[in-house]
């Protein structure tokens, strides 16, 4: 073998060796003339191994197919000098001869002959990416200037797209060959169609002599515009087809261009928090635990990082710059540290492309994508969405082993220490109109943002200086109000570009409370029933159970119930949906004594669901007409200014000590006395009711002075000078909010 022109391997007219290896069938004794014609593999495979290309492989005689098993593929073996020797003696030396392209290498198959596009395809990737450089073709077609395999060094460890079109403009048939994927049929092999022999043109188009082949380390070397624009990557291939650089299918896409530089400056903004934290964690127990792709992993892990950039979580350029630092130590065992570098980048990039291309069509569709299909959000199981596909498998280690903490309701205290709303998750107050369930939540607003914490306030029902009026009323700091309290009034779906970017901006924000106020009006501007189930389950992922998602607040939904007493139950108005699908708790809010200025009211918050079960247990006893148990009677004092506000616990009424016991009520009795006094109207003594209502005498003396005390009857003097009672109104235990029989709210057949 001699050397031919510089950068190519020429065939000589000696013994045909590889090495120490012998292309001759020593056995036989008879000579083999590896330059013969029909000796197609057993003279290009030791030309080809000379010149540096590692896999010459054998194809059936006047083929192009089968390769020999096992030799191609992401698992294909290398085959040794060996193999190719005994191939070349056997019956394969009359074999066609196909490349296996080495790691490092590519081809270009452009196919430009008849009604093929790829010569046109290829001038639309040159004028997109820049020219390709000149290099070796391999071609049976030598007087078809365009069609053939070019092929090209690239950076090692980057793999491809496996074609290049252009669906829009409706050009392609042009293949990339890699080591996995098709591989080169060359020289001297014959076409099986036009029987034309297949032979090497040069960087400058001239056909190489027979019998000289190129040397690898003389290809040229594919521009880094072309690499960037074929290399493969998930995120870049869902969104992206090459028909420009970094940018969308045509007509399926926008790339908001604000978005993308925006996620790409990535400006540090402190140290990870929890959530992205511990993605970080998984994306480095991932990338070095040897299991699956490194590659593919930490492609996923950016753009899962990415996606909480978007959203506003704190930390991820620091978290980034871990993981960078973590992959290029990682995977330089197989590529250059420059390759690794960008490929990093690339994921970046890709991820920030995928992110700022959002649809036009209906972004509704997507806007409940990134929360779970409980909404549980990070304060108990967290669930941002960011970890792939919601239908893999979920990892319940931590929980079998116990590592995991039970979530415990740490906002709306009352005066005893116990909390009623949970951190991340989604909860009711519902109740009659005037029944102070917006005022209980704004009196908690105020003790959030007075606190330093932020609340988010999505106002579909009332305006901007009613809200804020009652704030201040309530003791909020005004400089509070300015810092802490975002306040929303949203008037359409967040469909148009401005209004997507307004909500993307409002979820970016981290908040210890979330209101949404008036859920009827809320459900109609997203087009949606109060009284379908299926339109408020699409509702509450997509806007509640995002929010707590997404900001790890606590969110309160205010609703309203029917006009019914007697068959509302524990639900708020319209589908039970409402209570089936929150992931926190649920309260009917129902007044004791009447709020208004100048007086001094009471609101009784009963709990009808508590998913996580923290809160019943510190309630009152269980009423079986409705399923709820008292859960806090709040106390609003508007007699004074700034009026004051106690949370107490169940059983506390107004006129007691917030510490004392519960106030003894013997509803049974009081009716039995409301009877008797109607029946005998001016005529009885309090000891002559007690004996004709009968039962226990001081218990029945008990509840007669709270139906005085309470306006049910009142005394006057009778004939004999003692006070006899006459009855006001009536008093039923089933009108009485306190009592056990407490009829109003009952509907036992209705569940969640």
């Amino acid at each position: 073998m001699t050397n031919g022109a510089p950068g190519r391997v020429a065939e000589r007219n000696s013994r045909n060796t590889f090495g120490d290896i012998t292309f001759d069938d020593q056995d036989t004794g008879q000579q083999r003339h590896q330059d013969s014609e029909d000796r197609i593999y057993a003279r290009g495979a030791r030309l080809h191994r000379e010149a540096g290309w590692r896999a010459p492989l054998p194809i059936p005689p006047g083929a192009k197919y089968p390769p020999p098993k096992g030799y191609t593929g992401h698992h294909g073996h290398w085959p040794s000098d060996e193999q190719i020797a005994t191939w070349a003696r056997e019956e394969h030396g009359l074999s066609n001869l196909a490349l296996r392209v080495n790691y490092g290498l590519i081809g270009i198959d452009v196919d430009a002959y008849d009604a093929k596009t790829g010569g046109l395809t290829l001038k639309e990737a040159e004028y997109r990416w820049g020219p390709l450089p000149a290099t070796y073709r391999s071609s049976s077609r030598v007087d078809d200037e365009v069609s053939g395999i070019r092929v090209f060094r690239v950076p090692v460890g980057v793999f491809f797209r496996s074609v290049i079109e252009f669906k829009d403009l409706g050009r392609g048939d042009i293949e990339v060959i890699q080591p996995h994927h098709r591989y080169v049929t060359a020289w001297p092999s014959i076409h099986p169609k036009n029987a034309q022999r297949y032979r090497w043109l040069g960087p400058d188009g001239t056909l190489l002599p027979e019998g000289e082949v190129p040397r690898v380390e003389h290809l040229s070397e594919l521009p880094e515009a072309w690499v960037t624009a074929l290399a493969k990557d998930s995120v870049r291939e869902e969104v992206f087809d090459g028909s420009a650089p970094n940018r969308p299918k045509a007509n399926d896409a926008v790339v908001d261009e604000q978005v993308y530089h925006q996620l790409m400056e990535l400006t540090d903004n402190g140290v990870p928090d929890e959530v992205v934290g511990a993605r970080l964690q998984k994306a480095l127990l991932e990338l070095t635990g040897g299991a699956g792709s490194r590659y593919d992993h930490t492609r996923d892990d950016v753009a899962a990082l990415m996606r909480m950039h978007h959203s506003g979580r704190v930390g991820v350029p620091s978290a980034l710059s871990t993981l960078f630092t973590a992959y290029v130590l990682e995977v330089t065992d197989t590529r250059p540290r420059k390759v690794a570098e960008a490929e990093f980048w690339r994921f970046t990039e890709g991820a920030a492309l995928l992110i700022a291309a959002t649809s036009p069509s209906d972004p509704w569709q997507t806007m409940g994508t990134a929360s779970s299909g409980n909404g549980e959000g990070i304060g108990g199981h967290p669930d941002t969405g960011e970890d792939g596909p919601s239908w893999c498998p979920v990892d319940l280690t931590d929980l079998l082993n116990g590592v995991r903490e039970p979530l415990l309701p740490s906002l709306f205290e009352r005066s005893d220490g116990q909390c009623l709303l949970y951190p991340g998750l989604v909860h009711s107050f519902h109740g009659e109109s005037e029944s102070g369930k917006s005022l209980v939540i704004q009196v908690e607003c105020v003790r959030r943002i007075n606190s330093g914490q932020k609340v988010l306030y999505l106002d579909f029902e009332s305006d901007a200086v009613s809200v804020v009026d009652r704030l201040l009323e309530f003791g909020a700091d005004p400089a509070a109000v300015a810092d802490h309290f975002r306040y929303v009034q949203p008037e359409v779906r967040p469909d148009s570009v401005a209004e997507r970017r307004a909500w993307d901006e409002v979820l970016s924000g981290t908040y210890a409370l979330a209101v949404i106020d008036g859920v009827t009006d809320a459900l109609g501007i997203f087009g949606c029933s109060t009284k379908d189930n299926d339109d408020v389950s699409r509702w509450l992922r997509a806007v509640p159970k995002l929010i707590a998602a997404r900001t790890g607040a606590a969110v309160v939904l205010i609703d309203h119930v029917t006009k019914d007493a007697g068959t509302r139950g524990r639900f708020a108005i319209g589908g039970q949906a409402k209570m089936a699908g929150l992931s926190g708790a649920a309260y009917t809010v129902e007044v004791a004594l009447p709020l208004g200025k100048d007086m001094r009211g009471e609101v009784v918050l009963r709990v009808g669901k508590d998913r996580p079960g923290c809160v019943r247990v510190h309630c009152g006893p269980f009423r079986k007409s409705d399923r709820t148990q008292e859960a806090a009677r709040i106390i609003i004092d508007s007699t004074v200014a700034p009026p004051t506000v106690t949370v107490g616990a169940p059983g506390i009424r107004s006129d007691e000590n917030s510490c004392g016991p519960a106030v003894f009520r013997p509803t049974n009795l009081m009716q039995r006395a409301s009877e008797a006094i109607e029946q005998h109207p001016a005529e009885l003594t309090k000891t002559k009711v007690a004996e004709a209502a009968g039962g226990n005498k001081q218990a029945m003396l008990a509840g007669i002075d709270i139906l005085r005390s309470e306006g049910y009857v009142e005394t006057a003097k009778g004939r004999s000078g003692y006070d006899v009672y006459t009855s006001l109104k009536p008093y039923r235990e089933t009108d009485d909010e306190r009592s056990d029989r407490y009829a109003h709210s009952g509907n036992a057949l209705r569940t969640d």
